[in-house]
């Protein structure tokens, strides 16, 4: 059965019966382990709860479709006898008719699943808000690829973290919550106030000082780790640079961008 989270159990509660698109009547809940908000985030548990349907269980797709064809099949019968000239004609028109449908259908129901990812990741941030004590208000935004988060906050330092650690935290664990509740692609992204922008001309500029003293040593320049979307900065601001070449090196939290004189 699947199983929920959140910072109690009403939160999981409303978590899993978004995800699955019912309402609280309609499921029977069993609550795995209860929440803790821990002393400042440390020994800090969520609530779970795993929640099981209990009204009648809707048919299958697939049997809507095996119906849909059988009909469809009698029709194409039926069109051969009375107008064989015809006959290619309606089964292609037929046969579209049955396309549109179920790629319709495909597309409603991925629509669905990044519709229910957002809403828990706007819970979840709301949730960490609250345990660090503060209110967080959750503005998200589609973009190309994927879906930006705009946190606003009377305390916004917190929410970036030294080096920005504890926004990129909460980025991974968004991407971690949208992977759980989609098969799509889209790319999470969390932002606070204009910190990303800020932080992407801090990493060219960084980039730039880099591959001058590169260049005027002639040694190679080992950068502190990053996460994957910094180092990308780093290797688009100087891959058109003729003197230097990048490169990652490092596994997980410590992989980190390496700037070396052109070979």
């Amino acid at each position: 059965m699947p199983q929920f989270e959140g910072k109690n159990i009403a939160s999981a509660i409303d978590t899993g019966i978004l995800t699955m698109g019912v309402t609280r009547e309609q499921v029977q809940v069993r609550v795995i382990q209860e929440g803790k908000a821990g002393f400042f985030g440390l020994g800090a548990h969520p609530a779970i709860v795993e929640l099981t349907r209990v009204d009648p269980v809707t048919p299958e797709p697939t049997a809507s479709l095996v119906r849909t064809a059988a009909v469809e099949s009698a029709a194409r019968a039926e069109a051969r006898k009375s107008t064989p000239d015809h006959a290619d004609e309606r089964e292609l028109a037929l046969n579209a008719a049955a396309s549109s449908e179920q790629v319709g259908s495909h597309v409603s129901k991925h629509a669905a699943a990044n519709h229910a990812a957002v809403q828990a990741i706007t819970t979840m941030l709301q949730a960490v808000g609250a345990d660090m004590g503060m209110k967080v208000t959750v503005r998200h935004e589609k973009v190309h690829g994927g879906m930006t988060f705009h946190l606003t906050s009377n305390r916004e330092a917190s929410l970036i973290g030294r080096h920005g650690r504890t926004i990129n935290a909460l980025q991974f664990v968004a991407q971690t919550v949208y992977d759980r509740h989609s098969h799509g692609k889209w790319i999470m992204t969390l932002d606070v106030g204009d910190y990303r922008e800020r932080r992407r001309a801090t990493l060219r500029r960084l980039a730039k000082r880099t591959a001058l003293e590169v260049v005027a040593t002639g040694r190679p320049v080992y950068l502190d780790p990053m996460p994957p979307f910094e180092r990308k900065v780093i290797h688009q601001e100087l891959g058109d640079n003729p003197h230097v070449e990048t490169r990652s090196e490092g596994r997980g939290d410590d992989r980190a961008v390496i700037v070396s004189p052109q070979r």
